[in-house]
């Protein structure tokens, strides 16, 4: 019987085989793990086409893009100025809208190319590391961002224990990550394109998220959802993805959610 990594008692329960990998689910935590699961870590990253190609992260009109500028807006509604920190910044867009703004940025980045395309190209401070206990001294940051970094990470309750002190006291943290419990994941199954189980350790719902968070003396402030773009040459399919995605929305069960928490 496969037990849960955080409540350590509960089964888990086998929901999704995807690619030779189980997704399993614990129903008390509200959290699934991808097994087996091996962390390439870093060499999975290394290459360049992972943000050029597959992720399109430098183009100023991909969805990413547009995901980091609204990540900063939500920022703004909350702090305006300060120092700011973004986990996983990969070639760091986020930072560089940021630093636009008037923040004094910094990032962590564990693939190589990314963190020199940020420093060479951009002049960022960009650190080459995985995110670890004593990276920064405690209570350096106004803003702390881990967006669609925490799914990847071999422990998140190591890591939001370091966002907390990282943290100072009346900083936010804005997490973003896929939603589990969407209404696409359930409608689709395993070919929901979220799922990654060969990048994605873990599948949080909001309940689960949420409640991971607080654990960690971050209270929560604000939950948003998102969806994939609905693109599709069949208007049947189209139009579909689209009404799919506003009954999410309004339900709020998008794909994707973004958590602001404040210490």
């Amino acid at each position: 019987m496969r037990v849960c990594n955080f409540c350590k008692s509960h089964p888990l329960e086998l929901t999704l085989e995807v690619k030779g990998r189980q997704i399993y689910y614990c129903s008390q935590c509200q959290i699934a793990e991808t097994l087996p699961f091996e962390f390439e870590g870093e060499s999975l990253y290394q290459d360049s086409a992972y943000f050029t190609e597959k992720n399109r992260y430098l183009e100023s009109d991909s969805s990413h893009h547009q995901s980091f500028q609204h990540i900063l807006d939500l920022v703004v509604t909350h702090k305006t100025s300060g120092r700011f920190l973004d986990i996983g910044c990969g070639p760091g867009v986020l930072l560089k809208l940021a630093k636009g703004q008037g923040w004094d940025v910094s990032g962590i980045e564990v693939s190589k190319w990314a963190v020199e395309y940020a420093v060479k190209e951009w002049g960022l401070n960009v650190t080459c590391s995985p995110l670890q206990e004593n990276i920064f001294p405690d209570s350096s940051f106004d803003v702390v961002v881990a967006n669609h970094s925490l799914e990847h990470m071999p422990n998140p309750n190591d890591a939001l224990r370091v966002i907390s002190k990282l943290l100072k006291k009346g900083g936010i943290a804005v997490i973003g990550v896929p939603n589990f419990a969407s209404l696409m994941r359930r409608l689709v199954g395993k070919n929901w394109f979220s799922l990654l189980p060969d990048q994605h350790k873990w599948h949080f719902t909001t309940n689960g998220l949420k409640k991971l968070i607080e654990e960690h003396n971050l209270d929560i402030k604000n939950v948003e959802f998102e969806n994939h773009v609905a693109s599709s040459r069949n208007p049947i399919k189209r139009w579909g993805r689209i009404a799919i995605n506003q009954v999410s929305l309004w339900s709020q069960t998008g794909e994707a959610m973004v958590i602001v928490a404040c210490k």
